[in-house]
Protein backbone atom coordinates (compact mmCIF):
# COMPACT_ATOMS: atom_id res chain seq x y z
CA UNK A 1 0.00 0.00 0.00
CA UNK A 2 3.06 2.20 1.01
CA UNK A 3 4.63 1.63 -2.29
CA UNK A 4 1.08 2.33 -4.02
CA UNK A 5 0.81 5.26 -2.14
CA UNK A 6 4.31 6.19 -3.10
CA UNK A 7 3.77 5.87 -6.95
CA UNK A 8 0.40 7.51 -6.97
CA UNK A 9 2.54 10.50 -5.39
CA UNK A 10 4.91 10.46 -8.00
CA UNK A 11 2.75 10.34 -10.67
CA UNK A 12 0.60 13.18 -9.70
CA UNK A 13 3.36 15.55 -8.98
CA UNK A 14 4.62 14.59 -12.54
CA UNK A 15 1.17 15.52 -13.62
CA UNK A 16 1.34 19.26 -11.84
CA UNK A 17 4.80 19.92 -12.82
CA UNK A 18 3.41 18.81 -16.20
CA UNK A 19 0.45 21.39 -16.13
CA UNK A 20 1.81 24.06 -14.41
CA UNK A 21 4.66 24.00 -16.91
CA UNK A 22 2.36 24.35 -19.43
CA UNK A 23 0.33 27.09 -18.20
CA UNK A 24 3.89 28.83 -18.45
CA UNK A 25 4.34 28.10 -21.73
CA UNK A 26 1.39 28.91 -22.60
CA UNK A 27 1.26 32.36 -21.05
CA UNK A 28 4.56 32.91 -22.74
CA UNK A 29 3.52 32.17 -26.03
CA UNK A 30 0.20 34.23 -25.91
CA UNK A 31 2.34 36.98 -24.80
CA UNK A 32 4.60 36.26 -27.85
CA UNK A 33 2.17 36.29 -30.34
CA UNK A 34 0.25 39.57 -29.12
CA UNK A 35 4.26 41.01 -29.52
CA UNK A 36 4.15 39.57 -32.85
CA UNK A 37 0.55 41.36 -33.66
CA UNK A 38 2.02 44.29 -32.59
CA UNK A 39 5.30 44.32 -34.63
CA UNK A 40 3.44 43.46 -37.47
CA UNK A 41 1.06 46.16 -37.29
CA UNK A 42 4.53 48.53 -37.14
CA UNK A 43 5.56 46.91 -40.19
CA UNK A 44 1.84 48.18 -41.81
CA UNK A 45 2.29 51.74 -40.19
CA UNK A 46 5.54 52.41 -41.56
CA UNK A 47 4.28 51.16 -44.92
CA UNK A 48 1.02 53.10 -44.62
CA UNK A 49 3.27 56.21 -43.78
CA UNK A 50 5.25 55.71 -47.85
CA UNK A 51 1.77 55.17 -48.87
CA UNK A 52 0.06 58.30 -47.62
CA UNK A 53 2.75 60.52 -48.93
CA UNK A 54 3.26 58.97 -52.75
CA UNK A 55 -0.65 58.55 -52.97
CA UNK A 56 -0.52 62.71 -51.72
CA UNK A 57 1.80 63.92 -54.30
CA UNK A 58 0.15 61.67 -57.31
CA UNK A 59 -3.14 63.20 -56.37
CA UNK A 60 -1.83 66.37 -55.76
CA UNK A 61 -0.27 66.10 -59.80
CA UNK A 62 -3.50 63.87 -60.94
CA UNK A 63 -5.70 66.91 -59.69
CA UNK A 64 -3.83 69.67 -61.42
CA UNK A 65 -3.82 67.82 -64.64
CA UNK A 66 -7.36 67.37 -64.62
CA UNK A 67 -7.61 71.14 -63.81
CA UNK A 68 -5.78 71.99 -66.61
CA UNK A 69 -6.79 69.56 -69.51
CA UNK A 70 -10.57 71.01 -68.69
CA UNK A 71 -8.84 74.38 -69.07
CA UNK A 72 -7.04 73.75 -72.15
CA UNK A 73 -10.37 71.85 -73.61
CA UNK A 74 -12.84 74.71 -73.07
CA UNK A 75 -10.40 77.75 -74.19
CA UNK A 76 -9.54 75.40 -77.81
CA UNK A 77 -13.61 75.37 -78.12
CA UNK A 78 -13.67 79.12 -77.57
CA UNK A 79 -11.13 79.81 -79.91
CA UNK A 80 -12.47 77.21 -82.33
CA UNK A 81 -16.00 79.15 -81.97
CA UNK A 82 -14.25 82.45 -83.49
CA UNK A 83 -14.14 80.64 -87.02
CA UNK A 84 -10.30 80.89 -87.92
CA UNK A 85 -8.97 78.77 -90.84
CA UNK A 86 -7.46 75.43 -90.00
CA UNK A 87 -4.31 76.65 -91.20
CA UNK A 88 -3.83 79.24 -88.57
CA UNK A 89 -5.55 77.41 -86.17
CA UNK A 90 -2.80 75.09 -86.61
CA UNK A 91 -0.03 77.36 -86.34
CA UNK A 92 -1.62 79.21 -83.14
CA UNK A 93 -1.54 75.69 -81.55
CA UNK A 94 1.96 74.48 -82.70
CA UNK A 95 3.34 77.89 -80.85
CA UNK A 96 0.96 77.03 -77.75
CA UNK A 97 2.83 74.14 -77.27
CA UNK A 98 6.29 75.73 -77.16
CA UNK A 99 5.03 77.73 -74.93
CA UNK A 100 3.45 74.98 -72.45
CA UNK A 101 6.34 72.52 -72.77
CA UNK A 102 8.66 75.66 -72.02
CA UNK A 103 6.98 76.91 -69.09
CA UNK A 104 4.62 73.77 -67.92
CA UNK A 105 6.32 70.79 -69.30
CA UNK A 106 2.42 70.48 -71.02
CA UNK A 107 2.27 69.51 -74.63
CA UNK A 108 -0.71 69.34 -76.97
CA UNK A 109 -0.51 66.18 -78.83
CA UNK A 110 -3.91 65.51 -80.02
CA UNK A 111 -6.61 67.91 -81.84
CA UNK A 112 -9.98 66.98 -82.99
CA UNK A 113 -13.21 69.42 -83.56
CA UNK A 114 -16.29 67.97 -85.25
CA UNK A 115 -13.98 65.00 -86.54
CA UNK A 116 -11.06 67.71 -88.14
CA UNK A 117 -7.85 66.23 -86.80
CA UNK A 118 -6.14 69.76 -86.17
CA UNK A 119 -3.07 68.45 -84.38
CA UNK A 120 -1.33 65.53 -84.32
CA UNK A 121 2.27 65.80 -82.61
CA UNK A 122 4.73 63.20 -82.32
CA UNK A 123 5.98 63.57 -78.35
CA UNK A 124 9.53 62.25 -79.51
CA UNK A 125 10.33 65.36 -80.73
CA UNK A 126 10.42 67.18 -77.35
CA UNK A 127 13.09 64.69 -76.21
CA UNK A 128 10.60 61.85 -74.88
CA UNK A 129 11.36 58.42 -75.79
CA UNK A 130 7.51 57.48 -76.35
CA UNK A 131 5.32 58.08 -78.56
CA UNK A 132 1.65 58.06 -79.63
CA UNK A 133 0.89 56.82 -83.36
CA UNK A 134 -2.06 58.84 -84.72
CA UNK A 135 -3.77 55.81 -84.84
CA UNK A 136 -3.96 55.00 -81.90
CA UNK A 137 -4.74 58.47 -80.57
CA UNK A 138 -7.83 58.10 -82.83
CA UNK A 139 -8.75 55.05 -81.44
CA UNK A 140 -8.05 56.11 -78.12
CA UNK A 141 -10.17 58.98 -78.71
CA UNK A 142 -13.20 56.84 -80.38
CA UNK A 143 -12.89 54.13 -77.40
CA UNK A 144 -12.72 56.23 -74.27
CA UNK A 145 -16.07 55.12 -72.68
CA UNK A 146 -15.65 58.31 -70.19
CA UNK A 147 -14.99 62.18 -71.23
CA UNK A 148 -12.00 62.15 -69.36
CA UNK A 149 -9.42 59.52 -69.27
CA UNK A 150 -5.47 58.84 -68.76
CA UNK A 151 -2.53 56.60 -68.90
CA UNK A 152 0.66 56.90 -67.94
CA UNK A 153 4.25 55.99 -69.52
CA UNK A 154 7.45 56.14 -67.18
CA UNK A 155 10.77 56.48 -67.73
CA UNK A 156 13.14 54.98 -65.33
CA UNK A 157 16.27 56.32 -66.95
CA UNK A 158 15.57 59.96 -66.65
CA UNK A 159 12.94 59.09 -63.36
CA UNK A 160 10.01 61.00 -65.48
CA UNK A 161 6.67 59.92 -65.56
CA UNK A 162 4.20 60.70 -68.81
CA UNK A 163 0.51 61.17 -68.40
CA UNK A 164 -1.48 61.28 -71.59
CA UNK A 165 -4.92 63.17 -70.58
CA UNK A 166 -7.99 63.25 -73.05
CA UNK A 167 -11.11 65.20 -72.58
CA UNK A 168 -14.01 65.40 -74.43
CA UNK A 169 -16.43 68.06 -74.82
CA UNK A 170 -20.13 68.12 -76.10
CA UNK A 171 -21.55 71.02 -77.28
CA UNK A 172 -22.48 72.41 -80.20
CA UNK A 173 -19.11 71.68 -81.88
CA UNK A 174 -17.33 68.54 -80.29
CA UNK A 175 -13.56 68.87 -79.15
CA UNK A 176 -11.44 65.76 -78.25
CA UNK A 177 -8.11 66.90 -76.79
CA UNK A 178 -5.17 64.97 -75.61
CA UNK A 179 -2.45 66.77 -73.50
CA UNK A 180 0.99 65.03 -72.26
CA UNK A 181 2.38 65.96 -69.10
CA UNK A 182 5.79 65.58 -68.27
CA UNK A 183 6.42 64.88 -64.32
CA UNK A 184 9.39 64.26 -62.19
CA UNK A 185 9.41 61.14 -60.87
CA UNK A 186 11.76 61.25 -57.44
CA UNK A 187 12.91 57.90 -56.33
CA UNK A 188 13.22 59.76 -52.78
CA UNK A 189 9.22 59.19 -52.60
CA UNK A 190 10.03 55.64 -52.64
CA UNK A 191 13.97 55.37 -51.37
CA UNK A 192 14.20 53.10 -47.86
CA UNK A 193 16.97 51.36 -47.62
CA UNK A 194 14.84 48.50 -46.06
CA UNK A 195 12.38 47.97 -48.29
CA UNK A 196 11.65 46.96 -52.16
CA UNK A 197 8.52 49.30 -53.62
CA UNK A 198 6.00 47.91 -56.67
CA UNK A 199 4.00 50.28 -58.29
CA UNK A 200 1.68 47.71 -59.73
CA UNK A 201 -0.39 48.14 -62.92
CA UNK A 202 -1.95 45.89 -65.55
CA UNK A 203 -0.76 42.75 -67.32
CA UNK A 204 1.49 42.75 -64.21
CA UNK A 205 3.88 45.29 -65.25
CA UNK A 206 4.88 48.12 -63.20
CA UNK A 207 7.98 50.07 -61.60
CA UNK A 208 10.48 48.49 -59.20
CA UNK A 209 12.29 51.22 -56.46
CA UNK A 210 14.65 49.60 -54.60
CA UNK A 211 18.03 51.04 -53.57
CA UNK A 212 16.91 54.70 -54.45
CA UNK A 213 16.86 53.53 -58.36
CA UNK A 214 13.65 53.26 -60.27
CA UNK A 215 13.11 50.32 -63.27
CA UNK A 216 10.55 49.05 -65.83
CA UNK A 217 9.46 45.35 -64.35
CA UNK A 218 6.86 42.36 -64.96
CA UNK A 219 6.41 40.36 -62.16
CA UNK A 220 5.55 36.52 -61.85
CA UNK A 221 2.87 36.25 -59.28
CA UNK A 222 2.89 31.94 -59.33
CA UNK A 223 1.00 30.68 -56.30
CA UNK A 224 0.39 34.12 -55.20
CA UNK A 225 -3.05 34.79 -56.13
CA UNK A 226 -4.18 35.34 -52.60
CA UNK A 227 -1.46 37.31 -51.68
CA UNK A 228 -1.34 40.27 -54.79
CA UNK A 229 -4.38 41.44 -55.64
CA UNK A 230 -4.38 43.53 -59.17
CA UNK A 231 -6.48 46.23 -60.39
CA UNK A 232 -8.43 46.70 -63.95
CA UNK A 233 -5.50 49.39 -64.83
CA UNK A 234 -5.83 51.53 -67.79
CA UNK A 235 -3.60 51.04 -70.52
CA UNK A 236 0.09 51.44 -69.37
CA UNK A 237 2.46 51.32 -72.54
CA UNK A 238 5.55 51.18 -70.74
CA UNK A 239 9.11 50.76 -72.29
CA UNK A 240 9.11 46.78 -72.47
CA UNK A 241 13.56 47.04 -73.75
CA UNK A 242 15.75 44.87 -71.15
CA UNK A 243 12.59 44.50 -68.60
CA UNK A 244 13.47 42.17 -65.82
CA UNK A 245 11.03 39.92 -64.88
CA UNK A 246 11.02 39.66 -60.85
CA UNK A 247 9.56 36.56 -59.57
CA UNK A 248 7.82 36.56 -56.14
CA UNK A 249 7.58 33.32 -53.97
CA UNK A 250 5.94 32.59 -51.06
CA UNK A 251 7.88 31.54 -47.42
CA UNK A 252 6.50 30.19 -44.41
CA UNK A 253 8.69 30.27 -41.44
CA UNK A 254 7.20 30.25 -37.58
CA UNK A 255 3.91 30.31 -38.76
CA UNK A 256 4.64 33.64 -40.01
CA UNK A 257 4.05 34.10 -44.28
CA UNK A 258 6.99 35.70 -45.42
CA UNK A 259 7.85 36.70 -49.27
CA UNK A 260 11.19 36.39 -51.44
CA UNK A 261 12.39 38.29 -54.67
CA UNK A 262 14.15 37.01 -57.46
CA UNK A 263 15.75 40.58 -57.09
CA UNK A 264 17.07 40.05 -53.01
CA UNK A 265 17.04 36.26 -52.72
CA UNK A 266 18.42 36.10 -49.89
CA UNK A 267 16.09 38.91 -48.06
CA UNK A 268 12.46 38.14 -47.03
CA UNK A 269 10.20 40.11 -46.85
CA UNK A 270 6.73 41.60 -45.41
CA UNK A 271 4.10 42.25 -47.87
CA UNK A 272 1.66 45.48 -47.27
CA UNK A 273 -0.68 46.45 -50.19
CA UNK A 274 -2.22 50.00 -51.18
CA UNK A 275 -4.32 51.18 -53.81
CA UNK A 276 -3.51 54.70 -55.43
CA UNK A 277 -6.38 55.51 -56.46
CA UNK A 278 -5.26 58.84 -58.93
CA UNK A 279 -2.86 56.00 -60.91
CA UNK A 280 -5.48 53.19 -60.36
CA UNK A 281 -2.37 51.39 -59.33
CA UNK A 282 -1.43 48.80 -56.49
CA UNK A 283 1.27 49.86 -54.38
CA UNK A 284 3.49 46.50 -53.29
CA UNK A 285 5.68 47.92 -50.40
CA UNK A 286 7.81 44.92 -48.77
CA UNK A 287 9.76 45.33 -45.49
CA UNK A 288 12.40 43.27 -45.27
CA UNK A 289 11.41 41.09 -42.59
CA UNK A 290 15.14 39.68 -41.05
CA UNK A 291 14.98 42.08 -37.62
CA UNK A 292 11.55 40.26 -36.92
CA UNK A 293 13.00 37.13 -38.19
CA UNK A 294 15.70 37.78 -35.83
CA UNK A 295 13.24 38.68 -32.76
CA UNK A 296 11.15 35.74 -33.91
CA UNK A 297 14.28 33.15 -33.77
CA UNK A 298 15.10 35.25 -30.19
CA UNK A 299 11.80 34.36 -28.33
CA UNK A 300 11.73 30.26 -29.84
CA UNK A 301 15.20 30.25 -27.92
CA UNK A 302 13.24 32.13 -25.15
CA UNK A 303 10.56 29.89 -24.98
CA UNK A 304 12.82 26.58 -25.49
CA UNK A 305 15.04 27.83 -22.56
CA UNK A 306 12.27 28.20 -20.49
CA UNK A 307 10.63 25.24 -20.45
CA UNK A 308 14.18 23.44 -20.41
CA UNK A 309 14.98 25.51 -17.41
CA UNK A 310 11.57 24.77 -15.84
CA UNK A 311 11.52 21.07 -16.79
CA UNK A 312 14.95 20.94 -14.92
CA UNK A 313 13.58 22.59 -12.09
CA UNK A 314 10.54 20.32 -11.46
CA UNK A 315 13.06 17.78 -12.28
CA UNK A 316 15.34 19.22 -9.39
CA UNK A 317 12.47 19.23 -7.17
CA UNK A 318 11.04 16.12 -7.68
CA UNK A 319 14.59 14.69 -7.28
CA UNK A 320 14.81 16.28 -3.51
CA UNK A 321 11.18 14.87 -3.20
CA UNK A 322 12.65 11.50 -3.93
CA UNK A 323 15.30 11.19 -1.75
CA UNK A 324 13.28 13.44 0.70
CA UNK A 325 10.67 10.99 0.82
CA UNK A 326 13.42 7.54 0.54
CA UNK A 327 15.42 8.74 3.11
CA UNK A 328 12.27 9.29 5.24
CA UNK A 329 11.35 5.41 4.31
CA UNK A 330 14.49 4.28 5.29
CA UNK A 331 14.15 6.35 8.54
CA UNK A 332 11.10 4.57 9.16
CA UNK A 333 11.16 1.04 7.65
CA UNK A 334 13.10 -1.74 8.94
CA UNK A 335 15.74 -2.32 5.91
CA UNK A 336 15.30 -6.23 5.84
CA UNK A 337 11.58 -6.74 6.31
CA UNK A 338 10.20 -3.42 4.84
CA UNK A 339 8.09 -3.55 8.01
CA UNK A 340 7.61 0.01 9.99
CA UNK A 341 10.04 0.23 12.95
CA UNK A 342 10.55 1.84 16.54
CA UNK A 343 11.18 5.45 15.05
CA UNK A 344 7.89 4.96 13.26
CA UNK A 345 6.42 3.65 16.36
CA UNK A 346 7.81 6.19 18.60
CA UNK A 347 6.54 9.41 16.02
CA UNK A 348 3.16 8.04 15.88
CA UNK A 349 1.80 6.10 18.03
CA UNK A 350 0.93 8.81 20.26
CA UNK A 351 -1.32 10.41 17.47
CA UNK A 352 -3.10 7.72 17.75
CA UNK A 353 -3.82 7.43 21.61
CA UNK A 354 -5.34 11.24 21.33
CA UNK A 355 -7.53 10.01 18.37
CA UNK A 356 -8.38 7.22 21.04
CA UNK A 357 -8.63 10.04 23.65
CA UNK A 358 -11.17 12.44 21.66
CA UNK A 359 -13.40 9.71 20.88
CA UNK A 360 -12.18 9.42 16.97
CA UNK A 361 -11.82 6.07 17.33
CA UNK A 362 -12.74 3.59 19.53
CA UNK A 363 -10.06 0.84 20.26
CA UNK A 364 -6.17 0.60 20.07
CA UNK A 365 -5.24 -3.25 19.91
CA UNK A 366 -1.32 -4.91 20.35
CA UNK A 367 -0.48 -7.30 18.61
CA UNK A 368 2.73 -8.80 20.48
CA UNK A 369 4.88 -11.24 18.43
CA UNK A 370 8.01 -13.66 18.49
CA UNK A 371 8.78 -16.60 16.63
CA UNK A 372 9.43 -19.77 18.84
CA UNK A 373 13.09 -21.05 18.86
CA UNK A 374 14.62 -18.28 16.01
CA UNK A 375 17.66 -18.82 17.69
CA UNK A 376 17.83 -22.60 16.81
CA UNK A 377 17.01 -21.02 13.17
CA UNK A 378 20.33 -19.14 13.16
CA UNK A 379 22.72 -21.95 14.81
CA UNK A 380 21.38 -24.67 11.83
CA UNK A 381 20.60 -22.83 8.97
CA UNK A 382 22.88 -19.61 9.36
CA UNK A 383 21.86 -16.00 9.59
CA UNK A 384 21.20 -16.12 5.81
CA UNK A 385 18.69 -18.16 6.03
CA UNK A 386 17.53 -16.76 8.97
CA UNK A 387 17.14 -13.83 7.15
CA UNK A 388 14.75 -15.18 4.84
CA UNK A 389 12.82 -16.69 7.34
CA UNK A 390 12.38 -13.14 8.94
CA UNK A 391 11.35 -11.89 5.38
CA UNK A 392 8.98 -14.51 4.58
CA UNK A 393 7.05 -14.39 8.19
CA UNK A 394 6.81 -10.41 7.68
CA UNK A 395 5.45 -11.37 3.99
CA UNK A 396 2.96 -12.91 5.92
CA UNK A 397 2.34 -10.56 8.25
CA UNK A 398 1.77 -7.95 5.65
CA UNK A 399 -0.66 -10.31 3.57
CA UNK A 400 -2.73 -11.06 6.29
CA UNK A 401 -3.22 -7.96 8.36
CA UNK A 402 -5.82 -5.38 7.49
CA UNK A 403 -4.41 -2.05 5.37
CA UNK A 404 -5.36 0.03 8.24
CA UNK A 405 -2.98 -1.87 10.79
CA UNK A 406 0.66 -1.11 11.47
CA UNK A 407 3.33 -3.65 11.42
CA UNK A 408 6.16 -3.33 13.07
CA UNK A 409 9.70 -4.89 13.43
CA UNK A 410 10.66 -4.07 16.73
CA UNK A 411 13.89 -6.23 16.51
CA UNK A 412 15.31 -9.80 16.36
CA UNK A 413 12.50 -12.20 15.72
CA UNK A 414 10.35 -9.29 17.67
CA UNK A 415 6.82 -7.87 15.75
CA UNK A 416 4.20 -5.83 16.98
CA UNK A 417 1.54 -5.12 15.46
CA UNK A 418 -0.99 -2.02 16.20
CA UNK A 419 -4.91 -2.41 15.30
CA UNK A 420 -7.27 0.60 15.08
CA UNK A 421 -11.07 0.42 15.30
CA UNK A 422 -10.86 -2.86 16.79
CA UNK A 423 -11.81 -4.51 20.12
CA UNK A 424 -10.16 -7.55 21.91
CA UNK A 425 -11.86 -10.12 20.10
CA UNK A 426 -11.14 -8.88 16.79
CA UNK A 427 -7.74 -8.66 17.48
CA UNK A 428 -7.50 -12.00 18.88
CA UNK A 429 -9.12 -13.49 15.90
CA UNK A 430 -6.32 -11.69 13.56
CA UNK A 431 -3.66 -12.56 15.90
CA UNK A 432 -4.89 -16.62 15.70
CA UNK A 433 -5.00 -16.37 11.89
CA UNK A 434 -1.40 -14.90 11.60
CA UNK A 435 -0.52 -18.28 13.98
CA UNK A 436 -2.08 -20.47 11.76
CA UNK A 437 -0.73 -19.11 8.24
CA UNK A 438 2.69 -19.29 9.71
CA UNK A 439 2.67 -22.59 10.86
CA UNK A 440 1.02 -23.83 7.76
CA UNK A 441 3.34 -21.47 5.37
CA UNK A 442 5.16 -24.12 3.19
CA UNK A 443 7.69 -21.40 1.65
CA UNK A 444 9.01 -21.63 5.36
CA UNK A 445 8.74 -25.15 5.90
CA UNK A 446 10.86 -25.53 2.39
CA UNK A 447 13.36 -23.15 3.51
CA UNK A 448 13.95 -24.92 7.37
CA UNK A 449 12.70 -28.27 6.14
CA UNK A 450 9.99 -27.90 9.19
CA UNK A 451 7.18 -25.74 10.40
CA UNK A 452 7.73 -22.51 12.19
CA UNK A 453 5.59 -20.86 14.99
CA UNK A 454 5.10 -17.93 16.80
CA UNK A 455 4.13 -16.82 20.39
CA UNK A 456 1.23 -14.17 20.26
CA UNK A 457 0.11 -12.19 23.31
CA UNK A 458 -3.42 -9.77 22.44
CA UNK A 459 -4.79 -6.49 24.37
CA UNK A 460 -6.42 -3.20 24.22
CA UNK A 461 -5.50 0.25 24.98
CA UNK A 462 -8.03 1.08 28.04
CA UNK A 463 -8.62 5.00 28.44
CA UNK A 464 -6.40 7.02 30.24
CA UNK A 465 -3.77 4.45 29.76
CA UNK A 466 -0.72 5.08 28.49
CA UNK A 467 0.46 3.14 25.55
CA UNK A 468 3.40 2.05 27.08
CA UNK A 469 1.60 0.13 29.62
CA UNK A 470 -0.54 -1.64 27.00
CA UNK A 471 2.81 -2.39 24.83
CA UNK A 472 4.04 -3.61 28.34
CA UNK A 473 1.13 -5.84 28.91
CA UNK A 474 1.04 -7.20 25.13
CA UNK A 475 4.68 -8.44 26.04
CA UNK A 476 4.14 -10.30 29.70
CA UNK A 477 1.27 -12.07 27.91
CA UNK A 478 3.80 -13.17 24.90
CA UNK A 479 5.95 -14.15 27.54
CA UNK A 480 3.05 -16.24 29.15
CA UNK A 481 2.41 -17.90 25.66
CA UNK A 482 6.16 -18.87 25.98
CA UNK A 483 6.09 -20.14 29.10
CA UNK A 484 3.47 -22.26 28.59
CA UNK A 485 4.19 -24.19 25.98
CA UNK A 486 4.53 -21.58 22.93
CA UNK A 487 2.91 -21.61 19.55
CA UNK A 488 -0.12 -20.19 21.03
CA UNK A 489 -2.29 -16.81 21.46
CA UNK A 490 -2.66 -15.37 25.11
CA UNK A 491 -5.19 -12.43 24.94
CA UNK A 492 -6.29 -10.47 28.36
CA UNK A 493 -8.99 -6.99 29.13
CA UNK A 494 -7.08 -4.56 31.40
CA UNK A 495 -9.76 -4.97 33.63
CA UNK A 496 -10.00 -8.94 33.56
CA UNK A 497 -6.46 -10.46 35.24
CA UNK A 498 -7.98 -14.00 33.60
CA UNK A 499 -5.93 -14.69 30.57
CA UNK A 500 -7.06 -16.22 27.30
CA UNK A 501 -4.81 -18.70 25.80
CA UNK A 502 -5.78 -19.80 21.91
CA UNK A 503 -3.73 -22.76 20.28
Amino acid sequence: MAELNKKLFYVATCIFALLINGYLVFEYVDDQQEELVDQLANYKQGAHHIAHQLNNVISAQHLRREQLSSFLASQLQIYWQKKPDLQTLKEHFKQLNKRLLKQHNISIIYTNINGHLLLHENISKYQSPFALSEEELHSWAKDAATDYDWQVQIDTNNNKSYYFNLFKLAAEDSVTVVLRFEEPLKSSHFYDPNQKIILLQDDNKGVLAHDGHLENISISLDNLANSITLLNAPTNKQQTNSMNTVEISHYQENEISYLQLSIAPEQKFILNQFVIEALNAKLLIFTDAAELIEEVAEEKYELFAKFFFNNLAFAVILLLLHYHLKIKYVANHDTLTGLLNRVHYTSHINEYVKLQSRSKISDIGVIAIDIDHFKHVNDTFGHSKGDKVLKLTAEILKQTARTSDFIYRFGGEEFLIVCINENLEGVAILAERLRQKIEQSQKIRDEINDKLTISVGVTVRAKDERIDETVGRADALLYMAKKTGRNKVVSRQIHNHKATFTK
